[in-house]
């Protein structure tokens, strides 16, 4: 369980700290002009894939925060009717589904999108009462487990960490093997101790 109370401020950090940390990744991979998205990343997945990936998450983490900042209940699926993420089995349909999405967009087009969702992100956060993000269990109605969590903390943490536990070395290893020298990236930002 997370023991760091942030600020309003503290969490805007973050997302700027992780735009920051993406502006490398993006530069870094196109620094020799050849890049297409169709590379190769990890055995599993291209580049434009996970890529694509992170973005679907993205935009559950951003639907979340703007249900809360309109009072609206929980937020519609971003996937379609029938998908579910509360079985692993659901998951892995849902990660599947965003993979079959990126075929049909440019690389422009997912990068764009994952700079998009941070800026909008921050747009949400900086309008938000700071009770309403940092207040444990005020959007008990959002979605199963935010009883006792406190909405900013926890979604901006857990997608931090999402990020930079489960992709970020593979993206890391990639891009120092593209570069043919160690990929230095920026600083990772605080999860404020949301670790799943």
């Amino acid at each position: 369980m997370a023991t760091i109370e942030p600020t309003k401020a503290d969490l805007l950090r973050a997302l700027e700290t992780e735009q920051d940390w993406w502006r490398a990744v993006f530069d870094l991979a196109s620094s020799d002009g050849r890049l297409t998205g169709d590379e190769a990343l990890n055995g599993s997945w291209t580049y434009k894939e996970l890529l694509a990936h992170i973005l679907g998450w993205r935009r559950l983490t951003l639907a979340r925060f703007e249900a809360a900042a309109a009072a609206s209940g929980k937020p519609p699926g971003i996937w379609p009717d029938g998908m579910s993420d509360a079985t692993e089995a659901g998951t892995d349909e849902i990660n599947a589904w965003f993979q079959e999405q990126s075929h049909d967009q440019s690389l422009d087009q997912v990068t764009g999108g994952i700079t998009a969702n941070l800026d909008a992100l921050r747009e949400v956060v900086q309008q938000m009462p700071d009770d309403d993000l940092l207040t444990p269990g005020k959007f008990v109605w959002l979605d199963e487990g935010f009883e006792t969590l406190p909405l900013g903390p926890a979604l901006i943490g857990y997608s931090i960490t999402h990020v930079h536990q489960e992709h970020a070395p593979a993206l890391q290893a990639w891009l120092t093997a593209r570069l043919g020298q160690h990929a230095e990236l920026p600083p990772t930002p605080s999860n404020f101790g949301y670790d799943y």
